[in-house]
């Protein structure tokens, strides 16, 4: 299961239908790096390093 899934009580059904309805019209754009939020935490000291993460295909 994913993480999506957790978020939604482990409900992998519900999963799939939430996110079907969210981007049946959308236009998904992938980015790497962190988030000027991100950044801007851990300059300021509030959240720690970044941590690698596995590349999804």
């Amino acid at each position: 299961s994913s993480t999506w899934d957790q978020a939604f009580a482990g409900d992998r059904v519900l999963t799939a239908a939430m996110l079907d309805r969210l981007l049946h019209h959308a236009q998904v754009v992938q980015i790497q790096g962190d988030s000027y939020r991100l950044k801007d935490k851990r300059r300021a000291g509030i959240l720690g390093p970044a941590q690698k993460t596995k590349e999804v295909t």
